[in-house]
C-alpha cells in the first residue's frame, strides 16, 4: 500500500485537530496518567472524571488548545450529562441507553494502556473505561489491552486464547455471538466478511 513508505501527514485538519497535532486519544491518556501520578497509582474515578471534563471544556491551554478536540459522539454525550462530574458511570449508562444500547465504539481502549503500571491494573482498566463506555465489549477490550501491556513488562507473552478465556467475565450472553464473530478475525481485511 505504501511501497516507498509514508512521507507526509494528511494535509487537512481533522475534526478540529490541527495538522501534526496528537488526537483526543493522547489527551485522554494524559488525563489518566495525570490521575495516576497524583494518586500514587491509586486510581480515583472522581479525579479522572474531573480531568476528562476539564480537558473537554478547555483542552490543554498551555499547548494553545481552546477545548478538547476530536471527541467521539458517545464520549461527548456522556461528558455533557449534568451528573457526569458527580457520577460519571451513571452518565455513561444514561447515554448508552439513549443511544439504544448498541453503541460500542473503540471506547476507552485508546487511553487505557498506561493502567498497566498500576498494582491494581485490572480494576483501573475497567474503572477508567466505565466513566464513558459501559458496553461489555468496550470494558473487555480495555481489560485485554491493559492485560497485554502488563505482560510487556515481563517475559511472559499471553496468547490469543489466554485472553479470550477471560471474556466470559465481561461479555453478556446477548452479545456473545457477535463478540465471537469478531474475536475470530485475525486480519483487518476480514472485518467486512
Amino acid at each position: 500500500r505504501f511501497p516507498t513508505g509514508v512521507t507526509d501527514m494528511p494535509s487537512q485538519d481533522m475534526r478540529g485537530i490541527v495538522h501534526g497535532d496528537w488526537t483526543d486519544d493522547t489527551d485522554q491518556l494524559i488525563c489518566l496518567l495525570d490521575t495516576l501520578t497524583e494518586t500514587n497509582l491509586n486510581y480515583n474515578m472522581s479525579l479522572f472524571a474531573d480531568k476528562i471534563y476539564n480537558w473537554c471544556k478547555h483542552g490543554y491551554p498551555e499547548l494553545g488548545d481552546l477545548a478538547g478536540m476530536g471527541l467521539g459522539q458517545l464520549t461527548a454525550r456522556v461528558i455533557s450529562k449534568d451528573c457526569f462530574k458527580r457520577s460519571p458511570m451513571r452518565a455513561a449508562i444514561e447515554a448508552y441507553k439513549e443511544l439504544g444500547h448498541r453503541l460500542a465504539p473503540n471506547g476507552a481502549i485508546m487511553r487505557c494502556g498506561i493502567a498497566a503500571i498500576c498494582p491494581q491494573w485490572k480494576s483501573v482498566a475497567i474503572k477508567q473505561c466505565v466513566i464513558t463506555h459501559v458496553h461489555c465489549r468496550c470494558i473487555f477490550s480495555s481489560w485485554a489491552c491493559v492485560y497485554m501491556c502488563r505482560w510487556l513488562f515481563s517475559d511472559f507473552v499471553p496468547n490469543y486464547y489466554d485472553i479470550l478465556s477471560y471474556s466470559d467475565e465481561f461479555i453478556y450472553k446477548k452479545h456473545r455471538k457477535e463478540f465471537d464473530n469478531y474475536a475470530r478475525i485475525y486480519k483487518t481485511e476480514n472485518l467486512d466478511d
